[in-house]
């Protein structure tokens, strides 16, 4: 991002280059930060990164910054991905970039404040900060980057956390996992062994595949993702009163207040009654738990439901879930502007529902379009949160 004299801002975004996890995606993006310094003619006054600190491109900066004295500003992930549907909104002036909004920050990874990897989060935010006012309840992600690959260790951690694995519906994923297999799962989450906590509401849809039967492997990046989406279109298409003739209204999901359960993952609500009353900020963030959606999925497989049926009643669920959510949110600050971004909005019927259930609502809803929603967005969010903090210097 170029300051210009005038005070506006100028911002040149890369060609895609995709995750920086390996040496020669890292020289890759090392070029084309050469290319677009010598195109136009910059020279990096102040560097913005993700806040993860293992990133090559975090490390990267770091160490630039420190070598040539300049200011480095370290941005949380989801926080990046809200600030560039802010100041996209506000370059295209619909949106004031002083006024807060209602951020629902939905994908597969990134480092969270806590320690855990978050990607179901719902952030109160601007360009210059936030607050987590709600997640995605927490469970283990076993093996880490292999759960991405292998969505049947995600599910099977998932069912594990709320004692499901005995349930009916459940038998056809357990079939796809070796004895070997399920035993070694079994041991990392019972002792946190390569199995952070995550919030992600892109690893609970890939579990939910692999629940469904209908992707429980990938062969590459975010195919259970794009499976569970084809599966979805497919009831819709076939049925355009799908929503209410498959009951689809009737899948329950709970929101309630961190206070009333802690942030155990393993702890099993004590209630999954749905949206709750708001109650004061010192309760912390509100609790998104989809248990009752998981064990709405497991009854319509034992049942004998068309998977596609089931993958269209999840995303009907998610997305009332997440309009509840926002909503609360909404009711505890008086913000009544919802921006939805992340990879999981890659997905056009989550994000088209989802859109319309906030609007419905009473909802002015921001979504980028000279940006993606996925992470080719989190450069843009990075520098328009580091030229915010700079301003205040």
């Amino acid at each position: 991002m170029r300051n210009d004299p005038d005070g506006s801002a100028a911002c040149f975004l890369s060609q895609h280059i995709g995750d920086i996890e390996r040496g020669s995606t890292f020289e890759a993006w090392r070029d084309a930060l050469g290319r677009l310094e010598s195109l136009f003619g910059v020279t990096p006054a102040a560097l913005a990164c993700d806040a993860h600190p293992s990133y090559l491109s975090s490390q990267w900066a770091r160490r630039h910054a420190r070598a040539h004295d300049i200011p480095l500003v370290e941005v949380q992930h989801h926080h990046a991905h809200i600030a560039s549907v802010i100041a996209e909104s506000a370059a295209r002036g619909i949106h004031d970039a002083d006024e807060p909004v209602i951020g629902i920050a939905f994908d597969g990874t990134g480092a969270g404040d806590d320690g855990t990897v978050w990607g179901g989060e719902i952030l109160v935010a601007d360009l210059r900060g936030f607050t987590r006012a709600a997640h995605l309840r927490p469970w283990r992600l076993p093996g880490g980057v292999a759960s991405i690959r292998d969505a049947r260790r995600c599910a099977f951690s998932l069912l594990a956390r709320d004692g499901l694995l005995g349930h009916a519906g459940a038998a056809p994923l357990i079939e796809m996992l070796s004895e070997q297999e399920r035993s070694i799962t079994a041991t990392m989450v019972e002792r946190g062994i390569n199995s952070s906590l995550t919030s992600s509401m892109g690893r609970f849809l890939d579990a939910c595949a692999a629940i469904l039967g209908i992707c429980g492997h990938a062969t590459y990046e975010g195919e259970p993702a794009i499976e569970l989406e084809a599966a979805a279109t497919r009831a819709l298409e076939r049925d355009e009163g799908a929503v209410t003739s498959c009951a689809i209204h009737g899948l329950p999901y709970a929101i309630h207040h961190a206070a009333e359960r802690g942030q155990d993952a393993q702890a099993r609500p004590q209630k999954a009654d749905g949206v709750r009353a708001p109650r004061s900020e010192c309760d912390g963030p509100l609790v998104l738990d989809m248990e009752p959606t998981v064990l709405g999925l497991l009854d319509g497989i034992a049942a004998g439901i068309d998977p596609d049926t089931l993958a269209l009643a999840l995303h009907e669920a998610v997305a009332q879930a997440a309009a509840d959510a926002a909503r609360l949110v909404s009711l505890r600050t008086g913000i009544r502007t919802v921006a939805l971004s992340g990879g999981v909005f890659m997905n056009r019927l989550l994000l088209t529902r989802t859109a319309a259930l906030l609007e419905n609502a009473g909802m002015r809803v921001l979504i980028p379009t000279t940006v993606p929603v996925n992470d080719g967005c989190i450069a843009y969010g990075q520098a328009a949160v580091a030229r915010a903090h700079l301003a205040r210097r």
